[in-house]
């Protein structure tokens, strides 16, 4: 084509777009070969040629243009064939989006198909974006595209040749080939985001979107619903590396092929995290397809997805798979792998993951395939394997040599079908596999294997617990079809099998139960139920060079008796030709009769577990010294000697000591040994009215480096019963001190009792007690320690307790709960305890959340938070919270006294809250309706933070508040727009102040002594004296509607702006008195730049009534001098401040001193606290200053007129 050609083209292109309307509708069509718009002023523009945009043209598309486009026909963006680049910019907005559609109308209708296509081609221009932000080229941005597709199988609604165009915010629906297209060779990162890719439909792969090629693309935020494709209906990503694919929805794709929602094939390094995959079906992979090595697949979740084959919710395949926080739940498989199927690719983890209620006719939660794979941490619960000869309820294992397996829990898992195997897990094939710390709980299976069915070779099993499993022919445990497996420190109990071996049955050589002396390192196999062999059934033959037996030595099986450990095994002792369980030694060092160990034999050096049992007592002397071995521990009264008590009494002077036996130069350290656990058979402690009367018992016993167990046991660990705990020492310890779950357990008592220096990662630090009811912890001295929730105590999930007189001195928390933490602990009394220098997240000194708890006459001061509630932190309807003190604490966050985080019906008395610190409210912090604060004290708090409030107290949610008697007295707002020095109501209604003294507070901005927002409070009798605002409102700043204030004196306040008295933003507000009855109140004497008495700052006719208020003058002029209201700016109501009262007094001092009722020529507080307790008839009483009967309004404000030094 010539150039004169050329540019006749581009004109004609030119004169055929902008030419002016003079229809309706603007035509368009042809090359676009200069910088085009498209305007809403001649929208809509009809499509009657393709449009090609070339010679690095733009076509820019304005909010709200639609453009109808007739069949057959498109827009390309650049021409390879000779025009060059150009570029699209059709940027809509979420209420003007730019519509592409199809211009056939009815009868014909618009229908998928109608148009072509939108294509970027290789030479348009790319999206440039900086710092990840759009910044030119082509886009489509809040666009609709719709009845698209007519173009052959390799184009979309929108089609992507090697370019990368910007998509954002697009609704791309009802086209018949995928809604996006896209072949990036070559191009740079395509975006895609948060566009609605809805029921498109295509022959080939993607249905909602097809990207191929290329690398880094990230598509995010989208909806992908109701497409309908070949492989990946919803998206298909195919041959591109370090794609992040994240945060999307696919919701009911259908594929006829694989990859329902999400299909990715060769996507090496893909990152898929955060999508919700729901509904969508496919041969295989019915939520997601993903074959490549080392992709990321975290934090996703796919529920209700079907495969017609394998996969239900994943189909994955590729070496180094990282499966991490998924959710996958719901899922269904006709064939293998109901939730997923790992098709294949050596190393990668799985951890993390949920998966549960799967269902597949084999292998109903995760089937692996492959080397060197981690499964750790997973919870497979509820999967389902229905098919006749289905496996693996709820895991499965091939090829899987060097597999990891711990930590997960599987439980509920079931193989329904006939000739079912491995209700739990089945191990296939794979040699050396690990499987460590799995719970493995009440799985079922038809026939062999309700917990376990495992082949292959070399496997080691340590620390499972196998428990309640169902088998209908053999092995409900574990059946053992893998040779030259060890196993140690496992539980095996609880298990069922129809027919063989309840607990194991073992059917290769090799096989090793045998645990190491001591008893920490036994396999507990025991309470097992089977027709034959209920705790072992050795089906192996019989060989006299002893390859046919099974090593079952240091076994705990529940029991010593010889007699009892043969009944519960299957052996050649009853078929000849099956091999011999051995099973002598029994473990441990058993105490099976009254014992005592004495002074004389001391010290003791436990070098073997010690358990007592068979009903004995185990009895030490005062001064014995016991010595315990690495590892080792005291076991009292366990399942598997039956009951037992210990009594260990020392005295002041020689206290018992259990301790290390490690020595110099390793020296003892916290952890050498194990425990001395009082299981839940032990002997309960017995009282009569004077104390003690028998049971167990440490008494005068120190217990220090202890602590080696796991993290649900201490240095001594408590179980399901009740021994007695005084006058101990328990030290330095590397888990709780103590550690007790007393479920269905008598009361607990521990006293007098010193717990140092203990450290748990996890809850109660050094005490941690969880359940039962009544328990009592008097007299104990808490120091020192460390843990999670509760650094020195916790108290989890129990009734009706009582924690008093003990000291939580400098214990620390990494969660909540310095000193003490209390979750769920309705009814708690909490008296007369000592709180300080404790530090956690929430709740410095004590943590409480519970109904009806009671803290009483407590002191919490020192104590710190990084975030809120310095001394306290409480929670629970109807909590009493009276007499404490609470002082110098400090929270980095809200509440630096106390903070009272939600329940209703509180009742806040006589606590002192004095000099706490906090970012934002000082010192009490209240969140509930119905909360009583009475005749508490709260002074010298202070607040630090930018925008923080409340130097004193806040309310919030708190309706019908009651806050009266109260003192509150020089606290400090000082951040930089700090409001409410005293105190700041933030919300709920119809709250009451009465009888409150709110003097020397200071806020930076607003609100000096109160800060009131809400509706309906009453205001009565209090005394708001000597406040200070940088801003407005010294006395107060009221954002409250509808508030009432009848005999409050407001006096000696000063704002630097407006307000020295009372600052007023809100309609409704009344300082109206009663003349007859003497009820006024006082405004007098305060300081502002305007409005030294009220700043009315409410629209013009809404007035302010405040007649008969004593100003301390009785001139009108005065009065309106002090005032700032519609006199002073006739945009705002008027203040009603006539009549005023007649009484002499208010217009000064009186002549006499007559309100220094303590006789001390002052008068000051101590006088008005004598005549506000002297409220009404009051005949000839020293209050009732005027004479008149009656201590009230007219008589307080004699009083605050004389109120300073008595005149000379």
């Amino acid at each position: 084509m010539t150039k004169r050609i050329v540019l006749t083209l581009m004109a004609v292109g030119a004169a055929m777009v902008l030419a002016p309307a003079t229809l309706a509708e603007t035509p368009a069509g042809g090359p676009i070969f200069s910088n085009t718009t498209w305007t809403a002023a001649n929208s809509p523009y009809v499509v009657t040629s393709s449009i090609i945009v070339g010679f690095d043209a733009t076509l820019t598309i304005e909010p709200g243009v639609e453009v109808r486009i007739d069949p057959g026909l498109g827009i390309q963006i650049g021409s390879p064939d000779g025009f060059g680049g150009g570029a699209m910019v059709a940027i809509g907005t979420v209420l003007d989006p730019i519509v592409f559609t199809s211009s056939v109308e009815t009868p014909g209708t618009p229908a998928p198909g109608d148009w072509n296509s939108i294509t970027f081609t290789n030479v348009a221009a790319d999206a440039v974006y900086s710092g990840g932000v759009y910044m030119s080229g082509s886009t489509l941005q809040h666009c609709i595209v719709e009845y698209a597709g007519g173009g052959g199988a390799s184009t979309g609604a929108v089609t992507i040749d090697r370019s990368s165009p910007y998509l954002d915010s697009c609704v791309i629906r009802y086209n018949s080939r995928p809604g996006v297209w896209a072949d990036l060779t070559g191009s740079p990162a395509l975006v895609l985001t948060n566009c609605n890719l809805v029921e498109n439909v295509h022959t080939q792969q993607g249905g909602g979107a097809y990207v191929a090629n290329g690398s880094g693309h990230k598509i995010t935020g989208n909806l992908f619903d109701g497409n309908i494709g070949n492989a990946g209906a919803g998206l298909a990503l195919n041959n591109a590396g370090g794609v992040v694919v994240a945060s999307n929805s696919f919701i009911d794709n259908a594929s006829s092929n694989n990859g329902g929602g999400f299909w990715g094939n060769g996507v090496n390094t893909l990152q898929f995290t955060g999508n919700a995959l729901t509904g969508n079906s496919a041969s295989s992979g019915g939520g997601a397809f993903i074959s490549g090595t080392t992709p990321t697949v975290s934090d996703n979740t796919a529920t209700g997805n079907a495969a017609t084959s394998n996969g239900g919710g994943f189909w994955i395949q590729g070496d180094n798979v990282q499966f991490e926080d998924n959710v996958v739940t719901g899922n269904t498989s006709n064939s293998t792998g109901g939730g997923i199927l790992h098709n294949g690719g050596n190393g990668g983890t799985y951890q993390g993951n949920t998966i549960s209620g799967n269902t597949a006719s084999s292998v109903g939660g995760l089937y692996v395939n492959g080397i060197n794979i981690d499964v750790v941490g997973n919870e497979m619960n509820d999967n389902t394997a229905t098919g006749s000869g289905g496996v693996g309820g709820g895991f499965y294992a091939t090829n899987a040599a060097n597999l990891l397996f711990s930590n997960n829990t599987v439980d509920g898992n079931s193989v329904d079908g006939t000739n079912g195997d491995g209700g739990g897990i089945y191990h296939n094939s794979g040699n050396n596999a690990t499987y460590a710390g799995n719970v493995v709980s009440n799985n079922d299976a038809m026939d062999l294997g309700g917990g376990l069915l495992v082949q292959g070779s070399g496997h080691a099993f340590s620390g499972n617990s196998i428990l309640n499993n169902g088998a209908g022919s053999s092995g409900a445990g574990v059946y053992l079809n893998a040779s030259n497996t060890t196993w140690t420190s496992n539980v095996v109990t609880g298990n069922e099998a129809g027919d063989d071996g309840g607990g194991f049955f073992v059917n290769q050589v090799g096989t090793s139960l045998a645990g190491i002396a001591p008893a920490d390192d036994c396999n507990t196999v025991s309470g097992n139920l089977a027709l034959r062999g209920p705790e072992v059934f050795n089906n192996v033959t019989f060989n006299p060079d002893g390859s046919g037996d099974c090593d079952a030595s240091y076994v705990c099986w529940g029991t010593e008796v010889p007699a009892e450990i043969a009944a519960g095994i299957w052996d050649y002792f009853d078929d000849t030709t099956k091999g011999v369980v051995i099973t002598t030694p029994v473990v441990g060092g058993p105490i099976l009769v009254d014992t005592t160990w004495t002074l004389a034999g001391s010290p003791y050096t436990v070098m073997q577990g010690v358990i007592v049992g068979g009903g004995a007592t185990l009895t030490i002397e005062a001064g014995v010294e016991v010595r315990l071995a690495p590892d080792m521990a005291i076991t009292v009264g366990g399942n598997l000697f039956g009951a037992a008590t210990l009594v260990a009494m020392g005295t002041e002077l020689s206290p018992i000591v259990f301790t290390s036996a490690v020595e110099a130069p390793e020296s003892p350290a916290p952890g050498d040994w194990n425990t001395i656990l009082f299981a839940d058979l032990a002997a309960d402690a017995v009282y009569d009215l004077d104390g003690y009367v028998s049971g167990s018992i440490l008494q005068h016993c120190i217990v220090e480096y202890g602590g080696a167990g796991d993290a649900s046991t201490g240095a001594v660990t408590i179980t399901r019963c009740s021994p007695f705990i005084d006058s101990c020492t328990i030290r330095l310890n590397a888990r709780s001190g103590i550690r007790a779950d007393l479920t269905g357990a008598p009361p607990l008592v521990l006293a007098n009792n010193a717990v140092a220096q203990n450290v748990h990662g996890g809850q109660g630090g050094g005490v941690y007690v969880a359940n039962g009811a009544g328990h009592m912890f008097v007299g104990n001295t808490v120091s020192g320690n460390v843990g999670g929730a509760g650094g020195g105590f916790a108290l989890n999930t129990a009734a009706d307790v009582t924690v008093t007189d003990n000291l939580f001195e400098d214990n620390a928390s990494n969660n909540n709960g310095g000193g003490f933490w209390g979750n769920n602990v309705n009814a708690l009394e909490f008296t007369g305890n000592t709180m300080t220098g404790n530090s956690a997240s929430s709740g410095g000194g004590a943590f409480v959340d519970g109904t009806g708890v009671v803290l009483d006459d407590n002191s919490a001061t020192e104590n710190s938070a990084t975030s809120n509630g310095g001394g306290f932190w409480i929670q629970g309807a109807n909590a009493v919270v009276t007499d404490n003190v609470v002082s110098n604490n400090t929270s980095n966050s809200t509440g630096g006294g106390i903070l009272h985080n939600g329940g209703n019906s509180a009742l806040y008395e006589g606590n002192v809250v004095n000099a706490n610190t906090a970012s934002s409210v000082g010192g009490l912090y209240v969140n509930g309706s119905g909360i009583s604060v009475v005749d508490n004290q709260f002074s010298a708090n202070s607040v630090t933070g930018s925008s923080g409030v409340a130097g004193g107290f806040y309310a919030t949610n708190a309706a019908n508040l009651e806050f009266s008697g109260n003192i509150v007295t020089d606290n400090v707002a000082q951040g930089s727009n700090s409001d409410g020095g005293g105190v700041y109501h933030n919300s709920g209604n119809a709250a009451s102040y009465v009888g409150n003294t709110i003097t020397g507070n200071s806020a930076t901005d607003l609100g000096g002594g109160l800060f009131v927002q809400g509706s309906g409070h009453v205001f009565s009798g209090n005394l708001i004296d000597d406040n200070f605002a940088g801003n407005n409102g010294g006395g107060m700043y009221i954002n409250g509607a509808n508030s009432t204030w009848t005999i409050n004196a407001i006096t000696n306040n000063e704002a630097i702006s407006n307000g020295g008295g009372v600052y007023n933003i809100q309609t409704g507000t009344s300082f109206a008195g009663d003349e007859m009855a003497g009820d006024y109140n006082v405004i007098a004497f305060n300081t502002a730049q305007l409005g030294a008495a009220i700043y009315h700052n409410v629209s013009s006719g809404n007035n302010l009534p405040a007649q008969y208020v004593c100003w301390g003058t009785t001139n009108a002029q005065e009065v309106t001098q002090m005032t700032y209201d519609f006199f002073d700016n006739s945009s705002l109501g008027i203040i009603l401040f006539a009549p005023l009262v007649e009484d002499p007094d208010c217009a000064g001092m009186p002549a006499q001193c007559v309100g220094d009722l303590t006789d001390d020529q002052v008068v000051d507080g101590a006088d008005l606290g004598i005549l506000l307790g002297l409220w009404g008839p009051c005949p000839g009483c020293a209050a009732d200053l005027n004479d008149d009967g009656q201590v009230n309004g007219a008589d307080l404000g004699i009083l605050l007129g004389a109120w300073g030094p008595c005149p000379l």
